[in-house]
C-alpha cells in the first residue's frame, strides 16, 4: 500500500504539475494561469514534501529506540543502544554473537534493527511498539521460540 502512496507522491502528482505549468502558455485568463501556476507549483513540490516528513519520522522513530532493552523481562541480559549507533549486547545462551559493534534502523515492510558486531557478524530484529512498550524481537512472528527485547517508554 505505501508503494502506491509512493507512486502518487513522487510520480503522478508532480507529472500534473508539471503539465499544468506547461499549460499556463495557452490563451487563458490571468486568473487561471496564477491558479495553475500555483496549483502546479504545488504539485511538483509533492516529492520534497514527502521525503520530509518520511525522513522526520524516522529520525524521531530512530531517536526512540535508544535506551537499554530487557530479554523476556529478565533484567540481567540486556541489550544497550546509544545514540552513536553503537551498541552493547550481553552474552545470553540465546545468541551465538554478543559484544559491541553499530546498529541502524532499516524500514523494509516494517522497521528492522541490524546489528553489526565488531567480528561483522550481523543480527536482524523486528521493532514494534505497542503503546508504551517498544519490542525488538528475533525470530519469526508468532513464533513461540522467538526472542523478545523490551523497552518501556513510560516516564515516571
Amino acid at each position: 500500500m505505501e508503494g502506491i502512496f509512493s507512486m502518487l507522491f513522487i510520480f503522478i502528482l508532480p507529472l500534473f504539475g508539471g503539465v499544468m505549468l506547461l499549460d499556463i502558455f495557452r490563451k487563458m485568463s490571468k486568473f487561471k494561469r496564477i491558479r495553475n501556476l500555483i496549483v502546479g507549483l504545488s504539485l511538483l513540490s509533492m516529492p520534497f514534501i514527502y521525503f520530509y516528513i518520511g525522513n522526520s519520522n524516522y529520525k524521531k522513530s530512530r531517536q526512540q529506540l535508544i535506551g537499554k532493552y530487557y530479554l523476556n523481562k529478565d533484567t540481567s541480559t540486556h541489550l544497550t543502544l546509544y545514540n552513536d549507533s553503537l551498541f552493547t549486547l550481553d552474552s545470553n545462551r540465546h545468541f551465538k554473537n554478543a559484544g559491541k559493534g553499530k546498529w541502524d534502523m532499516l524500514q523494509e515492510d516494517m522497521y528492522v534493527l541490524e546489528l553489526t558486531f565488531s567480528n561483522n557478524q550481523v543480527e536482524r530484529f523486528e521493532i514494534s511498539q505497542m503503546t508504551d512498550t517498544i519490542i525488538i524481537q528475533y525470530g519469526m512472528v508468532g513464533d513461540q521460540s522467538n526472542i523478545l527485547f523490551l523497552k518501556t517508554t513510560q516516564k515516571h
